[in-house]
């Protein structure tokens, strides 16, 4: 193989590589929200009065790419169920304006580098009663 064509294929290779990337973009993987997750409770169906619920899990990329567009009015359930909060795994706990956006709709937001591990910091930012 010649350096002339070992060349041109390192530049097809690149530019497609940087082509892909164009084209797995979502606006929700802006800023510091790439690792988010919604959080729902979902109602035990055979729990009678008592009140058992489950909580689950939920990709937020759709949430989150609806509330950061200017022409689309979030929906603040996932497949029909309220969404409870929304846990952002991040290095950085410190909120910053765009998780404001996300705790102006009512959800409380959740920030932790780590949810499973009982020594990592975590931050709850909720707004209630005309404060955070």
């Amino acid at each position: 193989m010649t350096d002339r064509r070992r060349r041109r294929e390192r530049l097809i290779v690149t530019a497609l590589m940087s082509l892909a990337w164009t084209f797995t973009y979502s606006p929700a993987w802006a800023g510091n929200v790439a690792s988010c997750e919604l959080v729902v409770f979902n109602k035990v169906a055979d729990s009678g009065d008592s009140g058992l619920s489950i909580a689950t899990f939920r990709v937020a990329n759709d949430f989150l790419a609806d509330l950061y567009d200017p022409n689309t009015e979030p929906d603040l359930t996932s497949f029909g169920d309220p969404i409870s909060a929304v846990f952002c795994k991040r290095r950085n706990i410190i909120p910053d304006d765009d998780d404001f956006t996300i705790v102006a709709t009512g959800i409380p937001l959740a920030l932790s580098p780590n949810f499973d591990s009982p020594d990592a910091d975590s931050l709850t930012v909720f707004f209630e009663n005309g404060g955070f």
